[in-house]
């Protein structure tokens, strides 16, 4: 948040904007709620920093969402839309890999790092695949987490007017 709130807080004033951001996040199994609460406390003091006491932050814990928006006139917001992986995206990959790709275990044991994003270079490697960020599309082509609950908010989001 650090990184883009800041170049985003720029935008206020210059054009009419009502935008909205879907941000897929590793909830490294804390609690969501929390998480949101955490990112709003840093926007806030981002603003603060920045002397930008024309823009408020609003966040809604139901709906995953923090909004920006500006206080002279509301047609200037920003709408960040959460949804939360549960543990890693990385980590989630790997498992899946693990069951999709029987070669990968051997005697019960995974043949790949432990470290989960080395294990996505090794798996990557083994499957044929031109990097990690290719077994990451192939993972999200083929649907792998369709069962899950963030990948169905997920589609959701991206199909809805959010």
């Amino acid at each position: 948040m650090d990184k883009y709130v800041p170049a985003i807080m720029d935008f206020f004033g210059t054009k009419e904007l009502n935008l909205h951001y879907i941000v897929l996040k590793d909830a490294d199994y804390s609690d969501p709620a929390h998480l949101l609460t955490t990112y709003s406390e840093s926007m806030s003091r981002l603003l603060q920093t920045k002397r930008r006491r024309d823009i408020s932050i609003e966040h809604d814990p139901a709906d995953h969402t923090i909004s920006m928006v500006s206080d002279r006139d509301d047609r200037f917001s920003f709408h960040f839309h959460f949804i939360f992986i549960p543990q890693s995206l990385e980590k989630a990959i790997v498992e899946k890999s693990l069951e999709m790709y029987r070669s990968l275990t051997r005697g019960g044991t995974a043949i790949v790092s432990e470290d989960h994003h080395k294990a996505l270079n090794d798996i990557a490697c083994h499957q044929g695949f031109h990097d990690k960020e290719a077994l990451i599309r192939h993972a999200v082509r083929e649907r792998w987490f369709r069962d899950e609950d963030w990948y169905r908010e997920l589609i959701r989001r991206m199909t809805s007017r959010i």
